[in-house]
């Protein structure tokens, strides 16, 4: 849901309609603060708002001083800020599941074309031929000192 809508049916103020009453500015000025961290630019935030982007950036800049004033806007602003980095934690793990599963795929997908290439490798007469050739100087190589 928009911040602006959840703004508006958490406090049951319009904060798009054009006023100067001090309870509705403090409610536009975190919706300005929330929109901006949402990187929206000034003038977006402004128009949304029906207000000027210079007052946009106002209350971006004092958001502290009506966090600090007002406690029934402070704690709009955190649980607003709370939710979402829930949210964001949670999509996160979501993510991380997501990438450790993949990965075992991945992994089994190898493991199992590895498998397959060796078995059909296996097939072939010259392949064995060599490959027991292999094992045989690797066995005699045990018992030979290594001089370095």
């Amino acid at each position: 849901m928009e911040i602006v809508e959840l703004i508006k049916q958490t406090a049951g103020i319009d904060i798009t309609k054009k006023c100067r009453k001090r309870e509705i500015v403090e409610y536009k000025a975190l919706a300005c603060y929330l929109l901006r961290k949402e990187n929206k630019s000034y003038p977006q935030i402004g128009k949304e708002l029906n207000i000027n982007h210079a007052t946009v950036i106002y209350h971006c800049k004092n958001i502290n001083i009506v966090l600090r004033s007002n406690k029934q806007v402070r704690q709009l602003y955190l649980s607003l800020t709370q939710s979402k980095e829930t949210q964001e934690i949670d999509i996160t793990k979501q993510l991380e599941e997501k990438i450790i599963e993949l990965e075992n795929k991945i992994k089994s997908i190898q493991s199992d074309e590895l498998i397959q290439r060796v078995s059909e490798l296996l097939q072939h007469e010259t392949f064995k031929e060599k490959l027991e050739a292999f094992v045989t100087i690797n066995e005699k190589a045990k018992y030979y000192p290594k001089f370095d």
